[in-house]
């Protein structure tokens, strides 16, 4: 998958395989990029995100979730459970 960060903050996700694309504003990349580095763990990104912008975390929570919901219908995200039962993605 292709990423890109605007100069104004848009994120752009493009998959090269199936042409499946995303676009979305500033606070949506700050959620991919927490998202990537806490190794696409909603929790974890969610709540580092929410405790660096000072931000509620239900709100951030919600936020992550509408995303996710996004990707894994675009098919440029999906769900592979582990087998310790936790929650994995993968972004194609």
């Amino acid at each position: 998958m292709n990423v890109s960060i605007l100069a104004d903050g848009r994120l752009e996700l493009f998959s090269p395989v199936d042409g499946a694309y995303f676009a979305g504003n500033a606070w949506t990349a700050a959620i991919w990029i927490a998202f990537q580095q806490h190794a696409c763990d909603p929790a974890r990104a969610a709540d580092a995100l929410a405790a660096f912008c000072q931000s509620d975390p239900n709100d951030v929570r919600a936020d992550l979730a509408g995303l996710i919901d996004e990707l894994l219908r675009r098919g440029l995200l999906e769900y592979v459970p582990d087998p310790d039962e936790n929650a994995d993605f993968r972004c194609f």
